[in-house]
C-alpha cells in the first residue's frame, strides 16, 4: 500500500469517526427536550435515549478505537478502567439489579447511564472543539430561552425557574456552563458579537432566576481562575469581567432574590447538607469494596439510619434520599472506595491537564471545573453527568479532530 493511499484511508476514517460523533450528538441534543409528561416519565424517557446513545457510542468506539484513543496517556485509560470495573462488579454483586443497571427513579443514572456518558464523551472527541462548543452553546442557550415561557405555561410563575429540566439547580449549572462557552465564542466569532452578547445576557438572567447559589458563586470563581491561569489581566479584560461583576451584583439587588441574599437560610441549608454527607461517609464504611450498587444510593441513606431532626422532617414529608448532595461521596457509596476515588482522581487530573495546556479545548476544562465544584454540594442528573464527561474527556482530542 502506498503512503498516499494509507494517508487517504486514515483521513477517511477520521471523517467517518466525526460523522459518528455528529450522530451521537443529535441523540444527546434531544435529551433536554423530552418533556411531554410528568418529571418521572420524562426522566425515564431521557434514560432510554441515553441508553441508546451508550450502545451506539460503544459500538462505534469498538470500530474506531485507534482514532478515539489516539494520544490518550495510559494513566487516563487506567483510571477509566479503575472506575468502570468496580462499577460492573458492584452491579453484579448487589441484589438490586434494576437500580444498579438503570438507576433510581428521578435520576436514572445506573451502570448503563455512566457507561453511556463515558462512551458519548469519548466519541465526541472526534468533533472539532470549535464546532462542539457551538453546538453545546446552542443547546444550553435554547434550554435557557425556553425556561421562562415553559415555567409560565406549566407552573404560572417565574419564581426559582427550572425550565424543561424541572430542577432549578440543573438549569442554573447549565446556564453557567453556557455562559462560559459563550465567552470563548466571543473571541472566536467577533462578527457575531452583538448576537452573542444578547445570548450571554439571556443566560445570566436565567441563571439569576434559578436562584442557584452554587452556580453563581462558581461562575465568578471560574472566571477568576480563567483570568489568573491565562494571565490575561489586560485593561480590556478587566473592564469586561468587571462589567460582568457589576451586572451580577446589580442583578442580585434588582431581583431581590431572598434565597440568594438570606445568610440564615444559606447557613441552614449548608448544615442540612453537611449532616446528610456525614451519614453518607459513615455508610461507605459498611460496604467499602463494592458499595451499594451503581444507582442505589437510597439504601445507604435509608430514613431509619438518619437521626437528625431536619433529615427526619424530610422523611416524614414522604421523600427519600437518592443523593448525599455530594456526587463524589455518592460515587464512593455506589461502587466502593476504589471506584469512587478513581472517579475523584480522574476528575482532578483531567481538569488540571485541561487548564495546564491552553488550547481551543481549554473552555471545556473550565466547564468541567465548574461542574466538579457544583458536585461537592449538589445533586446531578443525566444532562449534567453527560456534560461533565464530554468536558472532561476533551484534552486528548487535539490533533485528530477533523469534523
Amino acid at each position: 500500500m502506498s503512503h498516499k493511499t494509507h494517508h487517504s484511508r486514515h483521513y477517511i476514517e477520521k471523517i467517518r469517526g466525526s460523522a459518528y460523533g455528529y450522530a451521537a450528538f443529535m441523540f444527546m441534543g434531544v435529551l433536554s427536550f423530552l418533556v411531554p409528561f410528568d418529571s418521572g416519565r420524562n426522566i425515564d424517557m431521557q434514560g432510554l435515549v441515553l441508553l441508546l446513545v451508550g450502545i451506539f457510542s460503544w459500538i462505534t468506539i469498538a470500530l474506531q478505537w485507534h482514532i478515539i484513543f489516539q494520544g490518550q496517556p495510559k494513566r487516563v485509560t487506567l483510571l477509566l478502567l479503575a472506575f468502570i470495573i468496580p462499577l460492573l462488579i458492584s452491579l453484579l454483586v448487589n441484589p438490586h439489579k434494576t437500580y444498579g443497571l438503570l438507576g433510581a427513579p428521578y435520576i436514572r443514572l445506573g451502570a448503563t447511564g455512566f457507561l453511556a456518558c463515558i462512551g458519548g464523551g469519548l466519541l465526541l472527541r472526534t468533533i472539532r472543539a470549535e464546532r462542539l462548543m457551538v453546538w453545546l452553546y446552542g443547546i444550553l442557550l435554547s434550554v435557557s430561552l425556553t425556561a421562562i415561557p415553559y415555567n409560565v405555561l406549566r407552573f404560572h410563575s417565574i419564581g426559582r425557574i427550572g425550565g424543561v429540566f424541572a430542577q432549578a439547580d440543573i438549569l442554573g449549572i447549565g446556564s453557567a456552563c453556557g455562559f462560559l462557552i459563550g465567552l470563548a465564542l466571543l473571541g472566536t466569532y467577533p462578527h457575531l458579537k452583538k448576537y452573542l452578547i444578547v445570548g450571554q445576557a439571556s443566560l445570566l438572567l436565567v441563571l439569576f432566576l434559578t436562584q442557584t447559589r452554587a452556580a453563581l458563586f462558581l461562575l465568578g470563581l471560574v472566571i477568576l481562575v480563567k483570568l489568573v491561569t491565562e494571565r490575561r489581566l489586560t485593561i480590556k479584560t478587566c473592564v469586561l469581567y468587571g462589567a460582568i461583576s457589576v451586572v451580577t451584583i446589580s442583578g442580585l439587588g434588582l431581583l431581590s432574590l431572598q434565597r440568594l441574599t438570606n445568610l440564615s437560610y444559606a447557613n441552614e441549608s449548608l448544615r442540612y447538607r453537611l449532616s446528610l454527607q456525614g451519614y453518607a461517609i459513615e455508610a461507605t464504611l459498611h460496604k467499602p469494596l463494592v458499595g451499594y450498587g451503581p444507582g442505589n444510593v437510597a439504601d445507604a441513606l435509608a430514613c431509619p439510619t438518619l437521626h437528625t431532626a431536619q433529615l427526619q422532617q424530610t422523611c416524614r414529608e414522604g421523600y427519600f434520599f437518592n443523593s448525599s448532595h455530594d456526587i463524589f461521596i455518592d460515587r464512593i457509596l455506589a461502587i466502593g472506595w476504589i471506584g469512587g476515588l478513581s472517579f475523584v482522581t480522574l476528575t482532578i487530573l483531567l481538569v488540571f491537564i485541561g487548564l495546564r495546556r491552553p488550547s481551543e479545548d481549554t473552555m471545556f476544562a473550565y466547564c468541567a471545573l465548574l461542574i466538579a465544584g457544583y458536585y461537592v454540594t449538589n445533586v446531578t442528573n443525566i444532562e449534567v453527568e453527560l456534560l461533565l464527561w464530554i468536558c472532561l474527556l476533551r484534552p486528548y482530542a487535539r490533533g485528530k479532530s477533523r469534523g
